[in-house]
């Protein structure tokens, strides 16, 4: 009995100097965990199989915290991410609700499990009822960027998830959100039309690229004649098992296309006849059709005494649409109308409200225009008042260009109520135009460009076409 007191005494005097000592740690050490057990005659040591006393704590002696990541009932919801966004990442939120949320007390994180990193909406930040809000992800706020796989969670004042959304890679690549369709109830998957702000679009089922065939040009006095195909389509033209035939009333005069023709889109492809892509021969009034792989017509054209050494062809260049007309041969290019008269130099648009004013100048010729020595004044009465145009600028035949004003390219200003006018090398006056009263953020300008009418744009358009 005595034994076995002195060994219970012992063995708990030694347990307390172990507790005391702080030592946690399950894999024993010689110095730690062992203890004495005494029989009164010899003395061994076994390990300390004692448990951690602290079960639920972390290394540090904090209580590990667990974060429920159940949404509770919110009339907010996540709609749409962007996670490679330009020139930002962004997030679009809903309000389905009829009462506005004031997102200044809710929380962001793409960390939901740590609550250190909850990031506050910025004061005032408003979601109306019925409205989609853009919110977009800077280094400013809220400190952090989407990733590739990724986990987006916002929480209410309360800490309660309200909404949460994951992703994996590739659900959000370059140029592609990740969202809800149907739009704000459906399951999130990859849009190729992001639309921050707006409701989302489900992905349009696009039809595979196809050619379409358009006969361009017809040559009916030569050695051999030749008809021209355009591909008008956004895909390649396979003229296998086509046919065509001068004689569209009889069927069996139709004749195979040479075998392995393939027109690119855009693309232009002559064929000769006189036995050599085709046996028949055009008249100078005649007709051509031509038919697909199934016999089903695809096109065909009439004329009437074309004249020797002239071509019958479509203008504009490929557009089945417009309208045949004689003209001469541009065999395998773009068909040009010569009864067109040449284009010239012309004010094309001013805009009179900027930091600084501009105008646009555009060259409707065929060729190149060095602007070298022309002048330009908005005083078209004072001769003293023409400035140079800058050095060295040229403008392409069909180009457009833009000069500044206010000191930039010219040292006067427009005002609402102006004019302008341009002179050549000679100081001869090229064009003049005039305007009154121009609203602030307008321009004014030709349309079509290069035309005879000037009207107001709403939407300026330097260095492009107006419209």
């Amino acid at each position: 009995m005595r034994k076995f007191c002195l060994f219970f005494f012992v063995s708990s005097l030694l347990l307390t100097q172990i507790n005391c000592s702080g030592a946690k740690s399950a894999e024993p050490t010689a110095e730690t965990a062992t203890e004495k057990v005494l029989d009164g005659s010899s003395e061994t040591t076994q390990p300390d199989t004692t448990p951690d006393a602290s079960p639920d704590t972390t290394t540090e002696g904090q209580p590990e915290v667990v974060v429920d990541l159940t949404p509770v009932a919110s009339d907010l919801i996540i709609n749409e991410i962007n996670a490679k966004g330009d020139p930002n990442d962004w997030c679009e939120l809903y309000n389905k609700g009829t009462q506005a949320i004031d997102l200044s007390e809710y929380t962001i994180s793409d960390a939901p499990s740590d609550p250190q990193k909850r990031t506050k909406f910025p004061a005032g930040t408003m979601l109306q009822p019925g409205e989609y809000k853009s919110i977009e992800f800077t280094d400013a706020w809220p400190g952090f960027k989407l990733g590739s796989d990724e986990e987006l969670a916002i929480f209410n004042p309360k800490g309660e998830v309200v909404a949460i959304l994951k992703w994996k890679d590739g659900d959000s690549p370059t140029g592609k959100s990740f969202g809800r369709i149907p739009d704000l109830t459906g399951d999130f998957k990859t849009l190729n039309t992001p639309t921050p702000g707006a409701a989302n679009k489900d992905n349009e089922t696009q039809p595979p690229p196809q050619g379409k065939l358009v006969i361009n040009e017809i040559f009916a006095s030569g050695s051999p004649d030749w008809f021209e195909i355009y591909n008008a389509g956004n895909g390649e033209l396979d003229l296998t098992d086509y046919t065509a035939t001068d004689t569209p009333d009889d069927a069996t005069t139709q004749q195979k296309f040479p075998a392995g023709k393939k027109i690119p889109p855009g693309g232009y492809m002559i064929f000769e006849l006189d036995g050599k892509d085709f046996s028949f021969k055009f008249g100078s009034s005649e007709a051509l059709a031509i038919y697909d792989a199934k016999g089903n017509p695809v096109a065909k054209v009439e004329w009437t005494d074309l004249p020797d050494g002239k071509s019958y062809s479509r203008i504009p260049n490929g557009d089945e649409q417009g309208t045949w007309k004689v003209t001469d041969p541009t065999q395998g290019a773009e068909n040009k109308d010569q009864n067109t008269p040449e284009g010239k130099l012309v004010i094309n648009e001013i805009f009179a409200s900027g930091d600084p004013d501009w105008f646009e100048l555009y060259n409707g010729t065929s060729k190149e225009i060095d602007l070298t020595d022309y002048t330009a004044t908005d005083t078209p009465d004072d001769a003293t008042t023409q400035q140079k145009f800058p050095a060295g600028k040229k403008i392409p035949a069909g180009g457009y260009m833009v000069f500044q004003l206010k000191d930039i390219d010219f040292g006067f200003n427009f005002k609402s109520t102006e004019s302008l006018a341009i002179y050549d090398a000679k100081g001869k006056e090229i064009d003049k135009v005039s305007w009154t009263s121009l609203p602030d953020g307008e321009s004014y300008g030709r349309l079509p460009d290069g035309g005879d009418t000037l009207q107001n744009f709403a939407t300026p358009t330097p260095n492009a076409k107006n419209q």
